[in-house]
């Protein structure tokens, strides 16, 4: 095996590797898989996983080999018909026959060794991801007509979405889609990706979205990769509106935000979604800085030593970085002993006053974030795009006739 970042190819290409594999396996009546992932990152902070070529594990006859054999026996039916499945699908389908898997986790490490040992995305062997990711705000969604690969790696949704979608109020973000913006309106002011649900809930129904005429989008905690292919597709839409990370001040919160910009080191193609002008909007260090003695006493929390060892991580994988200064932020987390939860903004002179996240406080720092990165107000209407996946792993965009709406 080489060591090499996955590589998109046409469907038609994955069933011809996955040929390739099993006639290997009847050849030589062993299965060698990747045993440990390696990774790099690129000048843009991007990190690529890929498999070790010096670390194999050799799979000989027996369960795990039935297992396995039956898992690309799925995943080749998948493709010969043109349908795409969640790994959860993936996993229900094999759970019921003498040669399922004990756990979804052990379903999804065998996924992830076929990826690696293909060299391809999971995407491009039909399994795409389930989403638990939500958006709101002025954006149409369209998805893909149908469920298959077709003869082009494309964007794909496991939803029975055929139509547009207009958010007027949150939906669960589709699989993987093509985006086309609200017709007859300027394009969004920003795009906001809150950590927390709670926090999100928060700013709908304050109406920040209206406010501002800006898309807020939250995984819901670490991001789904159906949630990060979303921003992706928002960030090629709207290439002129900032994207802009609202999360807690802890190292957790801090890997979220990285996560949306450089990808992670869990999932091999995660690359492929990166985002890497998302910016840190809060909470900061100077926003802690700001904040009063009585007020930090009440909110703040003790670092962990899960915190610790996830700070040490980040710095690690993104000592520089543009989405932040990863180094201060974390030192300043050390030096104090504690973090902050986003509703820590809330706490003035010690106590508690409901609303001033969403009324008060992140307006004044979204108003200060969009006088930096001015937005072209004079823009109207938008484009459909179609967003692809190129051979080298790149999204392009194609933009349709005529105007969206």
């Amino acid at each position: 095996m080489e060591a090499a970042a996955v590589r998109v190819v046409t469907r038609l290409e994955a069933m011809e590797l996955l040929r390739a594999l099993v006639a290997s396996v009847m050849a030589d009546g062993v299965l060698e898989l990747p045993k440990q992932a390696l990774h790099e990152v690129d000048p843009d902070g991007i990190v690529r996983v890929y498999a070790s070529p010096d670390e194999a594990t050799i799979v000989t006859p027996g369960r795990k080999l039935v297992q396995f054999m039956r898992l690309v026996d799925v995943v080749y039916g998948g493709l010969e018909q043109q349908r795409a499945a969640t790994l959860r699908d993936v996993y229900y389908l094999l759970k019921g026959s003498r040669s399922g898997f004990s756990s979804y986790e052990a379903c999804a490490k065998a996924v992830q060794q076929l990826s690696w040992r293909l060299g391809v995305p999971r995407f491009v062997l039909g399994i795409v991801a389930h989403s638990k990711g939500i958006v709101l705000g002025p954006v149409v969604i369209s998805t893909l007509q149908s469920h298959g690969l077709g003869s082009e790696a494309k964007y794909m949704t496991e939803s029975a979405w055929n139509a547009s979608i207009l958010v007027r109020h949150h939906v669960l973000v589709p699989g993987q889609t093509s985006i086309a913006a609200l017709p007859h309106m300027a394009e969004p002011r920003l795009v906001l990706v809150v950590e927390k649900a709670a926090v999100f809930h928060q700013l709908e129904q304050a109406g920040l979205h209206r406010r501002f005429h800006c898309v807020i989008l939250t995984g819901r905690g670490m991001p789904c990769l159906a949630t990060r292919a979303f921003l992706k597709c928002l960030s090629l839409q709207f290439p002129a509106a900032p994207i802009l990370a609202l999360v807690d001040w802890n190292p957790f919160g801090l890997g979220i935000a990285l996560a949306y910009a450089h990808g992670s080191l869990s999932e091999a193609e995660s690359y492929l979604w990166a985002v890497p002008r998302v910016r840190l909007v809060g909470l900061s260090g100077l926003d802690v800085e700001r904040m009063t003695t009585s007020s930090l006493d009440a909110a703040g929390q003790p670092l962990t030593a899960a915190d610790l060892a996830r700070a040490e991580g980040l710095l690690d994988l993104h000592a520089s970085s543009d989405v932040a200064d990863v180094p201060r932020e974390l030192g300043l987390m050390r030096q104090r002993g504690l973090k902050l939860e986003l509703e820590a903004v809330q706490m003035s002179e010690g106590r508690y006053k409901a609303g001033l996240l969403a009324d008060d406080w992140l307006p004044r720092k979204l108003e200060a974030a969009l006088a930096l990165a001015p937005w072209p107000r004079g823009k109207h209407g938008g484009t459909n795009l179609e967003i692809n996946v190129t051979s080298e792993g790149k999204l392009t965009t194609t933009e349709k006739e005529g105007e969206a709406g």
